[in-house]
């Protein structure tokens, strides 16, 4: 049986970038043979960046170490338990918590406390405690420019000969009535084909683009909806749902570029695609009326990440928000397929 265990206890779950992270190191002493101890708390941000082979390499980007006191006893413990508080603050521009498919970044705790026994002072026992933080940038979606603008994108495809058979061109309109969103609401996007023959699909989906320092570029389908239409017509679909599930918030960090679009696809003989760029924020507009927030891990995709890799050791969590009937936002009877 070990003669002393820590835990390390108080800290939130999610903390924002540019505040404090708060917490205590609890120290139970089962016997009292401990002649002597230190304990220390370390922080530390890493990058895992997915190579060309599939492989992972880290780079630490932040480091931070405290001493701490078992309630300012240095030795001679007895039996017991004992606190030590811990305090630091989060940088501005520590990059959020991210597990995609381009790698990830993670922020953990560890609480170390090193002791001797009084029967052999000259050897050192050593017992660590780690925990996992989910760290997150504050993009306020009120204060982007493009938060209220919409946007349309336009595709078009040329006439074609095939099997004999003259094809008019194809043209893609694709409409969103906003380009920033968070965590919990629906993107309402309205699509026209007028032309449309012969189309074999279509489809609507949300698009994750991770771009790192090793000049790798990932591309990830968050979300996806068929489209219905009666061929030989002109067709149109009119505010088409898909929610936002839980996603690290667009980032421009040079290391690893989170970003998102959402894209149409048409399929007649190949594909033709229009795209709109978005952006997902942590913080939503101010005439959003907000029911709840909960906490929700980050979507990984099945197949593109393997969870027994030391990069996903920890899938962190972020806010999801829902939202009352009255708020614009149809979260309480929309239905997609996510």
């Amino acid at each position: 049986m070990e003669s002393l265990e820590i835990k390390l206890l108080g800290t939130r779950e999610i903390h924002f970038c540019d505040s404090p992270v708060r917490g205590y190191v609890v120290a139970n002493v089962k016997t009292p043979s401990i002649a002597a101890a230190a304990l220390e708390i370390e922080f530390s941000g890493t990058y895992w960046f997915r190579n060309a082979l599939g492989k992972y390499q880290s780079e630490i980007f932040a480091s931070y170490r405290q001493d701490l006191y078992l309630n300012g006893v240095v030795g001679g413990f007895e039996c017991g338990k004992y606190e030590s508080p811990f305090a630091f603050f989060l940088e501005p521009t520590f990059p959020s918590s991210v597990a995609c498919a381009g790698g990830s970044v993670q922020y953990k705790l560890v609480a170390r406390c090193t002791y001797k026994l009084a029967s052999c002072l000259a050897t050192d026992h050593t017992i660590e405690e780690t925990k996992y933080l989910s760290v997150i940038q504050l993009l306020d979606v009120e204060k982007l420019a493009v938060a209220h603008l919409g946007a349309i994108a336009r595709q078009s495809g040329g006439n074609s000969w095939v099997t004999c058979c003259w094809r008019n061109s194809l043209d893609l309109y694709l409409r969103t009535k906003r380009r920033a969103y968070v965590c919990g609401e629906y993107i309402l996007a309205s699509v026209s084909i007028p032309n449309m023959t012969e189309i074999d699909d279509v489809e609507l989906r949300l698009v994750q683009v991770v771009e790192t320092i090793l000049n790798r570029r990932y591309k990830t389908i968050i979300s996806s909806k068929q489209l219905t239409y009666r061929p030989q017509r002109a067709a149109g679909w009119h505010d088409e749902q898909l929610r936002v599930p839980a996603l690290p918030p667009s980032t421009f960090d040079k290391n690893m570029t989170i970003s998102y679009c959402l894209e149409l696809e048409a399929k007649r003989i190949r594909s033709y695609t229009a795209s709109i760029t978005l952006t997902i924020g942590s913080k939503p507009l101010e005439d959003l009326s907000i029911d709840s927030v909960i906490l929700e891990k980050s979507f990984v995709f099945p197949g593109t990440v393997n969870l027994k890799e030391e990069a996903y050791a920890f899938i962190p969590s972020y806010p999801v928000y829902n939202f009352t009937d009255n708020s614009g936002n149809p979260s309480a009877c929309a239905e997609t397929d996510v």
